[in-house]
């Protein structure tokens, strides 16, 4: 005979853990982990982003949720609904579960942590929760449903780690070396992937809050850095290092170890949240008949993020008008203008790491990138909306053209910061013509941009002449040489067909119509794989140059693109020609796949013959490379557009005329000056002389130092600081009074020698003497 199974009584349905310990570990403990997540990403600092999506934040609470449910029933004296009891439960218990063993090994580090803001309580309280669901869970055969609720909560968690999860696939099979594999995935990822999801999955690490996310971060995070440079060419876009959570919150900040995310590193790096340049103010004295300016540009800096200790770094790489120097710098620290030293810029890039690095003060330095190209750093920026005011002074050339002069102004090639919204940016020149306005509104846009002013400048320049105002008894004196240019034997032209160079394709039109027709021309264009539009060097003819246009124009023009393949296929085609040149008609590069080696562009004749002409803004990596090599040059051409300045650098290169240069001498003071008008501005006129000087290598490298630390220029040679106290000064060993040390070259090999010999021989003398005076005495 059966018997009916006895009634449970309401004891009996009561959970098997106290209702106290239930909400703390199983409610409060959690719910609070979550609000100091969302509040600071304190986790997601150090690790990973424990919530992601808002689905995996929804999957955490419904862990308390659950919880709760039971206790209300508990204390109602009923028994929980079926549907918490099985599906509810189940996924509660599955998310807690999979939480809990991600978790694990942390938990010896958040002991100790719980006392730090509650940062040990996130790695901690799944695993509360997980023991609370387990004491808390209904009799085997009133659970129905449960597994299929686990097995749920786990799909849901997998399906929102879903599109990160297939862009980490599709951005290593981007990056294979196998070009059948990598080409569609490259191309899928463009056309349907957005921008921001592809950037989101190399810019954070991948999720581990799935299972599926788990398995495919296993052997992920080796590829870091090749996923990197693959996103870029996908987008044409740099990656940032930082991300923000789907809540809006600044998520994981924990930075790529890299240069450019070191304290006085010499890479600018991506922008920085919360910074920007709040105005800026560009002014600028003319003297166009000595073809020379003098340049002030202001700038303010703010940080708006809502900690005032996030200090922040500011960086721009700003490009100078050809020919240009920066002449001084300053840094205002309490509301007082304090002017740069220049020293060396060895001893200059030390003595700004040390304060950044050590003392976290008031800095400011500037070196050079290259020709015509400076890097400006201050630190710090102070957050909760401190601001940081700095100002560089520029000594450039007025530049002569067809049109008449014409003078190019700096702008920046790459930045960390933003600009702020409602910022003011003008733009002032003096010395111009009276129909010229001396004062205007400058377009933040133009900042990032080629400009210049050519209107109001005098049509003819005369020599000028002022005295040395670092030293008086020398004058330097202006004159216009003609500089005869040798047609080049051949042209190999190479075309990025990137994303942010489709709007400049007309360039290459351009290019192609200034090179007279017979010219052996090669055009090669940068894709993602190189592409021959020629069969090598060819007689150009019409024909040519509309199969050319043609084959450009069957390419993608999309993401970034790197050119460092078809840079050697045009070194390798160029050789075999004495006098041919190799012109590069190129867009940003602001990665590249592979290093740029000393073999990949070998010099010619002794001479430069690589030229790389931007079309398009942002920053070339790979030019950096190459800088202060002879196989590059960055030419200059006048034109408002990509296409004048092809045609006018072409056109340059094949005409007949002379192209007029400005040269500055120094005679001795007193010296009779013939028919040279005094120069209006002599700072200027004496810091580009002197960088001129610099720049021909004709003395050694310890007088060419003190000469620019002299004349207070920025040269490869030497840097500007500027730090906040006279004692900072004294640590580095530099003159506060904006004076640098002069350098001491090192004595040679050869006088380290004779010196060493000369002290070994006065030595043995001395001890052959003391010898016969011992004999003598005895």
């Amino acid at each position: 005979m059966k018997h009916s199974a006895p009634q449970k009584s309401a004891a009996d349905r009561k959970p098997r853990i106290s209702a106290w310990v239930a909400v703390v570990f199983g409610i409060v403990t959690p719910a609070l982990a979550v609000a100091v997540e969302a509040t600071n990403g304190m986790w997601g600092d150090s690790f990973f982003d424990p919530i992601p999506t808002p689905l995996h934040g929804a999957a955490i609470l419904l862990v308390p949720l659950t919880i709760t449910l039971f206790l209300v029933a508990a204390r109602r004296d009923v028994e929980a609904p079926g549907l918490v009891r099985g599906p509810l439960w189940g996924a509660a218990i599955g998310v807690a579960g999979w939480y809990a063993l991600i978790f694990t090994p942390f938990i010896p580090l958040s002991l100790g942590a719980l006392i730090l803001y509650g940062a040990g309580l996130l790695p901690l309280s799944p695993i509360t929760s997980f023991v609370v669901l387990v004491k808390a869970r209904p009799e085997k055969g009133r659970r129905r449903g449960a597994l299929w609720g686990a097995l749920a909560a786990l799909g849901l968690l997998s399906l929102a780690d879903l599109p990160q999860v297939m862009s980490h696939v599709l951005l290593a099979r981007a990056g294979s070396r196998d070009v059948s594999v990598a080409t569609p995935a490259l191309r899928t990822l463009r056309e349907n992937v957005p921008d921001s999801t592809i950037l989101a999955a190399v810019s954070r690490p991948m999720s581990m809050m799935s299972p599926v996310g788990a398995v495919v971060r296993l052997g992920w995070e080796r590829q870091s850095a090749q996923a990197r440079v693959t996103a870029w060419r996908a987008t044409g876009q740099v990656p940032p290092p930082q991300w923000r959570g789907f809540l809006g919150w600044q998520g994981n900040r924990r930075e790529f170890a890299t240069e450019a995310q070191e304290l006085g590193g010499e890479v600018v790096g991506s922008r920085v949240a919360d910074l920007c340049m709040s105005s800026s103010r560009l002014s600028a004295d003319v003297d166009a008949q000595a073809g020379i300016a003098d340049i002030w540009w202001e700038m303010r800096f703010r940080n708006d993020s809502a900690w005032e200790p996030d200090e922040a770094e500011a960086r721009g790489l700003v490009q100078l008008p050809p020919g240009a120097v920066v002449a001084d710098a300053s840094l205002w620290v309490d509301g007082t203008e304090r002017r740069a030293v220049i020293t060396s810029r060895g001893k200059a890039q030390e003595a700004y790491r040390q304060v950044v690095v050590v003392e976290r003060r008031d800095p400011l330095l500037v070196t050079t990138s290259g020709p015509d190209q400076v890097q400006v750093q201050c630190f710090p920026v102070p957050g909760k909306g401190g601001t940081m005011r700095i100002a560089l002074r520029i000594a450039a050339r007025v530049l002569p053209t067809p049109h008449g002069p014409r003078l190019e102004l700096p702008y920046f090639v790459e930045r960390n910061f933003a600009l702020c919204d409602g910022g003011e940016h003008e733009q002032e020149i003096r010395g111009l013509d009276d129909n010229v306005p001396t004062a205007v509104a400058l377009d933040a846009a133009r900042l990032d941009v080629p400009s210049a002013l050519a209107e109001g400048l005098p049509v003819e320049s005369r020599p000028s002449w002022s005295v040395d105002p670092f030293d008086a008894e020398r004058e330097l004196a202006t004159t216009h040489v003609a500089h005869t240019v040798i047609p080049p034997a051949g042209i190999v032209l190479v075309v990025d067909a990137s994303g942010a160079t489709a709007e400049a394709k007309d360039a290459v039109a351009a290019a192609l119509a200034a090179i007279p027709d017979g010219t052996p021309t090669m055009v090669i264009g940068a894709s993602d794989h190189v592409v021959d539009a020629t069969p090598g060097l060819v007689p150009l003819d019409d024909a040519t140059r509309a199969s050319v246009v043609a084959a450009l124009d069957a390419l993608p023009w999309m993401g970034g693109i790197d050119a460092v393949d078809a840079l050697a296929r045009a070194s390798t085609h160029a050789q075999p020609h004495p006098g041919a040149r190799i012109l590069w008609l190129h867009g940003p590069q602001a990665m590249r796949s592979r290093d740029v080696g000393a073999e990949l562009l070998p010099e010619m004749n002794g001479g430069r013959f690589v030229h790389a002409l931007r079309i398009a803004a942002g920053v070339n990596r790979v030019a950096t490379d190459l800088r202060g090599r002879s196989a590059l040059s960055e030419p200059w051409a006048p034109g408002d557009t990509p296409a004048a300045r092809a045609d006018a650098l072409l056109t340059t290169w094949f005409g007949t005329s002379p192209a007029p240069r400005l040269h500055i001498g120094s005679v001795r003071a007193g010296a009779q000056v013939v028919e040279r008008v005094p120069c209006t501005l002599p700072h200027a006129l004496a810091a580009l002389w002197a960088h001129q000087e610099v720049a021909s290598l004709r003395m050694p490298v310890g007088h060419a130092t003190a000469l620019a630390s002299q004349y207070r220029i920025v040269t490869p040679l030497t840097g500007a600081v500027v730090l906040e106290t006279d004692e900072d000064y004294e640590r580095a060993g530099l003159s506060a009074d904006g004076r640098g040390a002069p350098s001491v070259p090192e004595p040679a090999e050869w006088a380290i020698v004779v010196l060493v010999a000369g002290a070994l021989l006065v030595a043995w003398k001395r001890r052959a003497w003391k010898r016969r005076l011992r004999s003598a005495v005895a």
